[in-house]
């Protein structure tokens, strides 16, 4: 028995001098790989990153009349210039009655539609005015984005405005239906991150905070792959 408890005690001993080991080692593993730096780095400037691109994102509030029935839906958008020019996407305006642009402060503008395609589902508003710090968000190269990247997503799911959420592109150069029309929209790119109703028309971002595409919200899609959203290629703008 004493051997025995001799044999148990050391065995003890030598685990926990592997895992001390092992937590001196580990540590040091990790902060020389330039890979796992870059992350962290970038994970931690997430918070610079929504402070500087979030006033450049608008919430669209759209007020529709059909007969009797009248109602209010919802989208996002983001602001193309400094002359008031706003992208959202055509579902979200479609047979709208009245347009109203929600900026990031609160600020409300009147909205006018000067341009939409059915079948890119794409859709150019226009405000007079645009409050104090809002400005307009860099369109980054959607040709150049792959698979693995990191990317972001700021909107106005379920009326929240200013959400943010994070993913990476699970792929590119995906054919998707337009919604509206028969027409297929090419070159969109899949994601993961979070993307909810309300969302639609607003920026997916890179990490340097430039637009690379916009989500929509086709029904179809979703039922078929929730968690997943296919957008449209800023290179249609």
């Amino acid at each position: 028995m004493r051997k025995m408890g001799f044999a148990f005690a050391a065995g003890i001993g030598c685990a926990i001098l592997v895992l001390l080991l092992a937590g001196a080692i580990v540590p040091e593993v990790i902060a020389s790989d330039p890979a796992q730096g870059l992350l962290q780095q970038e994970l931690a400037s997430l918070s610079a990153l929504y402070d500087r691109v979030n006033p450049g994102v608008v919430s669209v509030q759209v007020f529709v009349e059909r007969g009797a029935l009248s109602g209010m839906s919802a989208g996002s958008g983001f602001i193309l210039d400094d002359e008031g020019h706003i992208i959202t996407l055509n579902h979200v305006i479609v047979e709208a009655e009245h347009v109203t642009v929600v900026f990031y402060d609160g600020f409300e503008a009147e909205a006018e539609v000067i341009g939409a395609d059915p079948d890119s589902d794409l859709a150019v508003l226009h405000v007079n005015e645009l409050p104090k710090g809002a400005h307009p968000l860099p369109l980054g190269d959607s040709d150049q984005v792959k698979a693995g990247d990191w990317v972001v997503a700021i909107g106005n799911p379920f009326g929240f405005g200013g959400s943010m959420t994070l993913g990476i592109v699970s792929a590119v150069s995906r054919l998707i239906p337009s919604g509206l029309t028969p027409a297929e929209i090419p070159q969109a790119i899949q994601t993961d991150a979070a993307i909810n109703p309300g969302n639609s028309g607003g920026p997916l971002l890179n990490l340097k905070g430039e637009v690379i595409q916009h989500p929509g919200t086709d029904s179809r899609w979703r039922r078929c792959s929730p968690g997943y959203l296919y957008l449209r290629a800023t290179s249609c703008l």
